[in-house]
């Protein structure tokens, strides 16, 4: 019965996740963190959308691409112009989502400790990787702007790998709140 709240899309089963890891993540998705101006709206969806996943699998792309779009705010405020306040909503820093996200690999903001434990990515992605990758933040780097724009240019995905890319995304937008005297509360 669908509306069973200990009943789990069977995908789920098979990839070993429980109910109680699944709503622990979605809260913690949810959580605002004070990570404002935007980005923290596009992880709130994120969360509401991985509850809703546990019934219905097919989820997990739209939940991963508003992670996308929650971590791509959160560089361009980072990252904003000097003629911005950080009190203001704004547009942001306007260069692309790759070069953003590259650059906080390259000044080391967003490195590969703090994801923890990382779990290999199929060949098949790791192959959609535009530049060869020496870091595992340097391949999503590169991994996630060309997932982002396969799927927004009529690609469809549907892989497992979705659910820990998106805790990492929100890893990666929560240790650019915390950086130097930038801040991205509203």
């Amino acid at each position: 019965m669908e509306g069973d709240s200990n009943q789990l899309a069977v995908q789920w089963i098979w990839e070993g996740v429980t109910l109680e890891a699944l709503e622990e993540t979605a809260t913690w998705l949810s959580e605002s963190r004070q990570l404002g101006s935007g980005a923290a709206h596009f992880f709130s969806m994120a969360g509401r959308l991985l509850m809703h996943a546990r019934f219905d699998y097919f989820l997990i792309e739209p939940m991963f691409f508003q992670a996308v779009i929650g971590l791509e705010r959160a560089l361009r405020i980072h990252y904003k112009a000097p003629r911005e306040t950080y009190t203001e909503m704004s547009e942001g820093n306007l260069d692309s989502f790759r070069n953003l996200f590259k650059r906080a690999v390259e000044e080391n903001i967003i490195g590969d400790e703090i994801f923890g434990e990382i779990r290999p990515l199929p060949k098949e992605l790791v192959s959609l990787c535009v530049e060869e990758p020496k870091t595992y933040s340097e391949l999503l780097a590169s991994l996630v702007p060309e997932l982002r724009n396969r799927y927004f240019h009529g690609n469809w995905f549907l892989i497992g790998e979705f659910y820990p890319l998106t805790i990492q995304l929100r890893k990666c937008a929560d240790v650019l709140k915390s950086q130097g005297s930038k801040s991205l509360v509203e």
